[in-house]
């Protein structure tokens, strides 16, 4: 057996030095053609390198061997000296980094091109125009967005020429990505969408806040297209595809692995899987209808792939015996072309004979004029749930599209043998269903006549009596309540989170309270009593309340004020005796309380009376579609019926059926009575950072607590300063603050967690309302017992989310990956730790959840938001507990402005800032 050495020998050879000289270090210039990014190994003069691997050593060496690798799996002649020998990175990803570790990556002017450790990503930004809609490109790094930027491979972008940014993979076609950089009308948003998702993987959609969810999968299902019906009578059919939402040339068009459904009313792109259906079936129930209608009449019929020919003799006889079972089983297209055979297929209008009116519907005999021919609506809609063709009085028969059908029987109830009722606020939908002079006819209705004018948006307001000027975008929003009050009609404010829903719900109450107008109940989580208080005595002091919560509560005393603020669960225990009382407004603040329509508390609020109605919330629908009717059930009572028809005229085919057409219809009957405005909206019209503070009582338990600490240290301290004097008495000071701080927002930590912090369901609240609109959050604490009960809080709320504090290592590592994953929206951390070097421009909200005494702290760490690369409007609460340390230092700082640095710090040297009256005062030892 020949040894190692033996086979391995090779035969004596003459080595040929290479013909061009290889002076200085090989680098790897990466060039752009017609068909990509490639890469050539080249010297420092930009020459082609022609020494080989064995002239370099190290990582330069084990790159050539790379680029020698990729040329040969290609089977191209390996020759240095040959100028077509490209290696297109787009093949051959896996050599972008190890060509980067090198050192020796240049682009096509020479210079060095680095790859940052920092992920990127590729973001399409949607901005809405006039005439439609402006895509753009851009690729995202933390704190940085660059719109110039060159494609190298699916998974790799190079900005600035010389920064190489990793990306989530793109897939095979990413060099599709420049198409998307486009305009396009708005009715082609979806279209849009769906080649984007099925073109590409790994982007994110940039639009106005809307958020990114899964979807169920779309099924492309086969579909009969009559194509025509020539001069001699003969029929030309063909199979071809359908999917709900899209037409089937756009479905036939491309190659869809993606369809996008927008859904305005809960801000969503929602993305699910496309599945191709086998169109066998739907060939071979064609194929033997044809064949039997041949046959019958002794013609012929012709077939190429999925293009039938049917004689013109056999063409009646194929429609009636196969047109009602191609309808029902598939949808079909060009239907139009068959008028020849009796089948109509103009566009109905609608007859209203018989008008009558009640308090908010009309009533009337429907029917459906069809060219000529008429037939009712009663026996159209009970005709249509057996065959999709409607037999008409002159033997003709009419294919009629079953969303209109559908929608009219969302529209039209049933009462009586041929009468059916219509609401008031499905009157609009009729515009384009009824003759202009029917319409004119309508339009007189007392009834029509409140609404229509309630949404024209003519009528002007006087802004209200109160102690601030509303912004632009408040204004409008107070005239458009003022427009709804006076057709009685209820409205829903869902503007963003800190954009003042309180204050224009007070501006309309301001406008309308008269000296002998009834109370308005104002009903909200417990933990926002303070704030109403608050917002009231701030903004219109005028107006009298009464809070009407807790024991001892007193109605007949409450009565007697302008408004009434009470809790959900105080309506729920008192709704007997609340539900007597005729309220002036009812006001849900965060109404998504009422949710689910089968609790108590949704059914005790609807008992409530109240001559007008207000909801409040930043999430009018959190998770369903079912809270949307829970929402206008208190709103506008009459709208969608019970939540039986509800659920079969929208419900179930939205969320089950994506019913395209139900969904448009939804959204437009609501769209009149919701306003919303997103921060992006109005950015103009906010300063660059808005504070606002948010105040919490604390529980009875609580205060206990409390209140027995805060003396045991006002004797403490008492005898300290009296007998060593204060400068010798400042750990003893430092001492009573942190405590009494700490039971303040965190009693949890010194109670084993059997006194709960009053902050802790405001807090949660106010994450879950930011979250769900695709905002992320920062929240500060300074004790780690709180960060831990609201990491608890946030588990059981299923809120991804990150927790830094002193002890956190690789916090760069976490910054990151806040910044980039759309799936984490809070971070939690200590306010030393987030106050110092880190950059966190992807929030746009801020909680101080323990207010810290260095008001130069609290801003320091608030700027790790709002910095170099924010592009929003940065909104900051601060949590303060009544009644205890944190107030009194509120108040303090706003009072002595030279004590607002280093009130606290890690030593007791900075309590030298206060008198021995500060520390009475914040202690409350002045009381």
């Amino acid at each position: 057996m020949d040894d190692v050495f033996s086979v391995l020998r090779e035969p004596p050879r003459i080595w040929q030095m290479p013909s061009v000289s290889t002076s200085g270090e090989v680098f790897f210039r990466v060039s752009h053609c017609a068909e990509g990014a490639y890469v050539t190994a080249v010297n420092a003069k930009g020459k082609l390198w022609t020494g080989g691997y064995a002239l370099v050593h190290g990582a330069r060496r084990e790159a050539l061997k790379a680029l020698e690798a990729a040329r040969e799996r290609e089977n191209m002649r390996f020759s240095w000296e040959s100028s077509e020998d490209r290696v297109f990175l787009a093949k051959h990803e896996h050599l972008v980094p190890l060509l980067a570790e090198t050192g020796g990556l240049v682009n096509h002017t020479l210079k060095p091109v680095t790859l940052a450790e920092t992920p990127a990503r590729i973001h399409v930004v949607l901005t809405p125009k006039a005439d439609g809609f402006t895509a753009q490109t851009q690729v995202a790094e933390v704190g940085n967005l660059w719109d110039d930027f060159e494609q190298w491979s699916e998974s790799y972008v190079v900005v600035e020429r010389k920064r190489l940014l990793r990306i989530p993979p793109l897939g095979s076609r990413f060099a599709d990505l420049e198409h998307f950089a486009t305009r396009f009308a708005a009715t082609d948003l979806e279209r849009f969408l769906t080649l984007l998702y099925s073109a590409l993987d790994g982007v994110k959609v940039v639009y106005e806040g809307y958020r990114e969810m899964p979807g169920p999968l779309r099924t492309v299902e086969p579909a009969v297209v009559f194509e025509e019906v020539d001069d001699e009578g003969n029929l030309k059919l063909r199979i071809g595809l359908s999917m709900l939402g899209f037409d089937n040339e756009f479905v036939e068009g491309y190659e869809l692995s993606r369809a996008v459904t927008v859904n305005d009313m809960e801000r969503t792109l929602v993305v699910g899987d496309v599945v191709y259906q086998s169109v066998a079936n739907c060939m071979r129930t064609v194929d033997t209808a044809l064949k039997k209608a041949a046959k019958k009449c002794g013609g012929s019929y012709c077939q190429d792939e999925n293009f039938f020919l049917l004689e013109a003799p056999c063409v009646e006889a194929f429609l009636e015996a196969t047109l009602p079972l191609l309808l029902a089983e598939h949808r079909c297209f060009g239907a139009e072309s068959l008028t020849r055979f009796k089948i109509r297929t103009s566009r109905p209008k609608l007859r209203l004979d018989r008008i009558g009116t009640g308090v908010d519907f009309l009533s009337a005999d429907v029917s459906l004029e069809i060219d000529d021919q008429s037939i009712s609506l009663v026996e159209a809609l009970k005709y249509f749930k057996k065959q999709v063709y409607l037999p008409l009085n002159d033997g003709s028969r009419a294919v009629i599209n079953p969303d209109y059908l559908r929608k009219l029987e969302r529209m039209f109830r049933r009462k009586g043998s041929s009468q059916t009722r219509l609401s008031y606020f499905d009157f609009s939908f009729l515009d384009d269903l009824v003759e202009a002079n029917e319409r004119e006819r309508l339009e007189e209705l007392a009834g029509v006549k409140k609404i229509r004018q309630a949404l024209s948006g003519e009528k002007r307001f006087k802004a209200p009596a109160l102690s601030a000027e509303l912004r632009p975008y408040q204004l409008c929003g107070y005239e458009w309540l003022r427009r709804l009050h006076a057709a009685g009609l209820g409205a829903c404010l869902a503007d963003d989170m800190g954009l003042g829903k309180t204050l224009q719900a007070l501006a309309v109450l301001r406008a309308t309270v008269k000296a002998k107008t009834p109370p308005s109940l104002i009903v909200m989580p417990r933990s926002l009593l303070f704030n109403w208080q608050s917002e009231i005595a701030k903004f219109a002091p005028d107006l009298t309340f009464a809070v009407y919560h807790g024991q001892g509560r007193n109605l007949k005393k409450a009565k007697r004020q302008n408004l009434v603020l009470t809790t959900y669960g105080t309506v729920r225990a008192d709704i007997e005796e609340l539900q007597e009382v005729r309220f002036h407004y009812l006001v849900l603040d965060e109404s998504q309380n009422t949710k689910n329509p089968g609790s108590q508390v949704a059914q005790a609020v609807l008992l409530l009376k109240g001559k007008y109605r207000l909801a409040l919330s930043g999430t009018p629908v959190e998770n369903n579609l079912t809270e949307l009717y829970s929402l206008f059930r208190f709103l506008n009572p009459s709208m969608f019926g019970t939540l039986t028809d509800f659920n079969c005229d929208y419900n179930v085919p939205i969320s089950k059926g994506d019913d395209r057409e139900a969904m448009l219809e939804l959204r437009a009957k609501i769209a009149p009575f919701i306003l919303r405005r997103t921060k992006e909206e109005v950015l103009t019209e906010l300063p660059d950072k808005v504070e606002q503070v948010l105040y919490v009582d604390m529980s009875t338990e609580q205060a206990a607590l409390y209140e027995s600490r805060r003396r045991f240290y006002r004797d403490l301290i008492d005898n300290e300063v009296e007998e060593n004097g204060l400068a010798k008495s400042q750990f003893m000071v430092l001492q009573a603050f942190t405590e009494l701080r700490q039971l303040a927002s965190t009693p949890e930590s010194r109670t084993e967690g059997t006194v709960l912090s009053a902050k802790r369901e405001l807090v949660i609240n106010e994450l879950l309302e930011a979250t769900a609109n695709g905002h992320k959050c920062l929240v500060f604490a300074s004790f780690l017992g709180a960060l831990d009960s609201l990491s608890d809080d946030l588990n059981e709320a299923g809120i991804e989310h990150l927790t830094m504090t002193g002890a956190t290592r690789d916090r760069e590592a976490l910054v990151q990956r806040f910044q980039n994953d759309d799936s984490v929206c809070v971070f939690l951390m200590t306010l030393k730790t987030g106050g110092v070097g880190l950059n966190l421009t992807a929030a746009d909200y801020v909680f101080i959840y323990d207010p810290w005494w260095n008001r130069a702290a609290e801003t320091q760490a608030i700027d790790r938001t709002h910095r170099i690369g924010q592009k929003n409007r940065v909104f900051t609460y601060k949590l303060v507990t009544r009644k205890t340390i944190e107030e009194k230092m509120l108040l303090l700082q706003e009072r002595k402005s030279e004590i607002l640095e280093n009130l606290v710090g890690a030593s007791s040297a900075s309590l030298k800032a206060f008198s021995l009256e500060d520390i009475q005062f914040a202690l409350g030892l002045d009381a």
